[in-house]
C-alpha cells in the first residue's frame, strides 16, 4: 500500500476547504490537487448514493409495512370504502 503524505493531504484538504467556501476558483488549483479534489468528491457522492438506497429501501418497507395494516384492517372490516 502506497504511504501517504499526512501534510500533503492536509494541504489538499485546505484547498478543497477553500473552493468549498469559494475562496479560490478551480483555475487556481493545481490540475494534480483538482484531480485529489474531484476523487474525494466522487467518494461524498458515492456515501451520499448509499445513505439515500438506504433510505428508499426503508420508506418501501414503511409502505409495504402500511398496505399489509390496511389490507388486514380491510379483511377484518374496519376500513369503510
Amino acid at each position: 500500500m502506497k504511504n501517504i503524505d499526512l501534510a500533503e493531504l492536509q494541504r489538499v484538504l485546505k484547498v478543497k476547504s477553500d473552493y468549498d467556501k469559494g475562496l479560490i476558483s478551480t483555475d487556481m488549483i493545481n490540475p494534480k490537487d483538482y484531480e485529489i479534489i474531484n476523487i474525494l468528491y466522487n467518494a461524498e457522492i458515492d456515501k451520499k448514493n448509499v445513505e439515500i438506497e438506504k433510505l428508499k429501501t426503508e420508506i418501501n418497507e414503511i409502505y409495504r409495512m402500511m398496505k399489509e395494516m390496511i389490507d388486514e384492517a380491510e379483511k377484518n372490516g374496519k376500513v369503510e370504502q
